[in-house]
């Protein structure tokens, strides 16, 4: 009955991750509908941001159905479990734009450049 609670908590943490991708689909989709082709030489990823936004939130749906029964109560071990899921999922979830685009063909490499944009510090 524990995992109920770290599913509940990665449910509503992925469904509101869902919302991240709602701006890189924007853009996508003004580059492939309304720039000229021609300004454009890479080849559109419209489907690819659609297709990981829905994955995102299927997943997060399904993660908080199957902790629809939590206590709510979170414990240390779940509270350690649930970040470092967080902290394994985020980049895999956000690696699939790479991967379905096939910017990058190797998902290790798609994973790697998730990593890195989640943990690049600025100057």
């Amino acid at each position: 009955m524990l995992y109920r609670n770290i599913c509940n908590l990665l449910g509503s943490f992925f469904c509101v991750f869902s919302l991240a991708f709602l701006f890189p689909i924007a853009v996508a989709i003004y580059y492939q509908f309304y720039l000229a082709p021609d300004l454009h030489p890479q080849p559109h990823t419209t489907d690819a941001f659609l297709g990981s936004f829905g994955i995102c939130l299927v997943f997060g749906i399904l993660l908080k159905v199957i902790g629809r029964n939590s206590s709510g109560q979170l414990y240390l071990r779940e509270g350690l479990a649930t970040v470092v899921l967080i902290w394994t999922l985020t980049p895999a979830i956000s690696a699939l734009p790479f991967y379905l685009s096939g910017t990058l063909q190797n998902p290790y490499q798609a994973y790697f450049e998730a990593v890195s944009g989640f943990t690049k510090i600025g100057r």
